[in-house]
């Protein structure tokens, strides 16, 4: 295998997995779409399809590292659930795989920490010893290096900034609404900055206030970067939200944390040019001058195998 290992990443729209090598190349990347009303057994028979497959090209592999949202236990190696896969409940995936594949290690860790590594080996966080990542997606996450070690807390449930409240009082009139999360609460940084965050907010204010349950047409994160690229105030106007919740987020953890780097990642970053202006104007206007000079605030760029990376970051760690 010269050292090449497995990256599986499991997101809230789907898994994707590909063989990496030590220096970050991806040799091929499949993608396995997931719904939110997937069960314990439905994802994991998803799991075993991928790598059944993937062990038919490569027979040797031992090492596989999987990425997933939280909360999780890495200690035992369990899923406990996720706000965007709502059926899964304390899913052992790493002792189902073991069952399975006796000859292959697996390793556990949240996604958003699985970014990290992955920038810290193989992306905008080489060689910089204290940095935090924010990963925009369906969801949104967060990953933490200080000191050059990736920070995990608890049982790998650390640094979940996107269920941090970021409400801000000046950009939300009274007649706009805060979503409720898919972990129960309301104003959460991942309502206002994630994918369906943007979907949800774009949908009522094209809808005249209706909101997303009562517009019949949907419309993706994607196709409403493509409106914003028309100038539409709507989408605009999401972006704007999106900008200000990520910049007052970023202004707390710059000021909590002295960080040299912030790292932005994950779909939702190609919409940087809509997002970047909001983002640095609220940092300027909430952190310290002296503190913000020596952060620097990066959107990732071409970064469709990043969670991939990351998941596979796992086994370089520990080999």
């Amino acid at each position: 295998m010269n050292g090449k290992v497995l990256g599986i990443d499991l997101g809230g729209t789907s898994i994707k997995a590909g063989i990496v090598s030590q220096t970050g190349k991806i040799d091929h990347i499949t993608r396995k779409p997931v719904v939110s009303s997937m069960t314990n057994d439905e994802i994991l028979k998803s799991f075993y399809e991928i790598i059944d497959n993937f062990l038919l090209n490569y027979p040797d592999l031992r090492n596989a590292g999987i990425g997933s949202p939280g909360p999780i236990d890495i200690e035992k190696g369990i899923i406990k659930k996720s706000a965007n896969l709502r059926k899964i409940k304390n899913l052992k995936i790493i002792e189902n795989l073991k069952k399975r594949y006796k000859k292959i290690d697996f390793y556990l860790d949240n996604d958003a920490s699985c970014a990290a590594l992955g920038e810290k080996y193989f992306g905008l966080g080489k060689g910089v010893e204290d940095f935090a990542v924010i990963t925009l997606g369906t969801g949104v996450g967060g990953g933490l290096v200080i000191n050059d070690k990736l920070f995990r807390g608890y049982k790998g449930n650390a640094f979940e900034i996107g269920h941090l409240p970021a409400y801000n009082k000046d950009l939300f009139e009274k007649n706009i609404p805060l979503f409720q999360c898919g972990c129960g609460l309301t104003g959460c940084l991942e309502t206002m900055a994630s994918a369906t965050g943007v979907e949800k907010y774009f949908s009522y204010f094209s809808t005249g206030g209706l909101g997303p349950k009562k517009n019949k047409k949907t419309f993706s994160a994607f196709e409403i970067y493509q409106t914003a690229k028309k100038k539409d105030k709507y989408a605009l106007k999401t972006f704007e939200i999106a900008g200000v919740s990520l910049g007052l987020m970023i202004s707390n953890l710059i000021t909590l944390l002295n960080l040299r780097l912030i790292i932005i990642t994950g779909g939702m970053s190609s919409a940087s040019k809509y997002l970047e202006s909001h983002i640095n104007k609220t940092v300027e206007k909430y952190t310290f001058k002296e503190v913000k000079k020596i952060c620097k605030i990066k959107f990732t760029k071409g970064d469709e195998g990043s969670g991939i990376k990351g998941a596979a970051a796992l086994c370089f760690e520990r080999l």
